[in-house]
């Protein structure tokens, strides 16, 4: 089965899939819903032999914080089944404020990312490419970053758009 949602028109406007939540049980009636309440779902199941009620992954969205007249604080959480698992865990969360959590625990910065174990971000690019970590407003001139070079197997530290200091793969250090 499937479903095919297409707007024809000549502006910026384009279709969706409208999710919504009152408090109130009359249809027509509204009560304002509270912090922690979910506004919608989608859920995705597959068969397992047994039936299709088993999730593998979900996304939903909640309110996230106290909401008012035309204020709607939200939030948007991703879940997935691990395997061996019959339920969803919530793997990530985007917050009201626009912080982002991987993983669960307290979030403290704009992008937490939480683990039981050893912890690794993999900043990936292409084999003769770099990667980098930016630090600074992208628009100023004076701005710090780490830059892996693929192609050379080097890692520079640069500082003021000028290099500081790398680890060339040989592992001699150059400043």
């Amino acid at each position: 089965a499937g479903a095919a949602f297409v707007r024809h028109s000549a502006d910026t406007g384009g279709c969706g899939i409208y999710l919504a939540k009152s408090r109130n049980a009359t249809i027509g009636s509204n009560t304002i819903v509270q912090s922690g309440d979910e506004l919608g779902r989608i859920t995705f199941s597959g068969d397992d032999g047994t039936d299709i009620n088993t999730q593998g992954a979900q996304i939903a969205a909640h309110v996230d914080g106290s909401p008012g007249s035309n204020d709607m604080p939200g939030r948007l959480s991703f879940y997935t089944t691990a395997d061996g698992a019959a339920s969803v865990t919530e793997r990530m969360r985007i917050r009201n404020d626009g912080t982002v959590d991987i993983g669960t625990g307290t979030h403290t910065y704009p992008l937490t990312v939480h683990s039981t174990t050893n912890t690794t971000i993999c900043i990936e690019g292409a084999s003769n490419g770099t990667s980098n970590i930016m630090f600074g407003d992208e628009s100023d001139a004076d701005v710090g970053m780490i830059q892996y070079n693929h192609a050379d197997n080097d890692l520079a530290f640069t500082v003021n758009t000028g290099e500081a200091l790398a680890i060339k793969s040989d592992g001699q250090l150059v400043s």
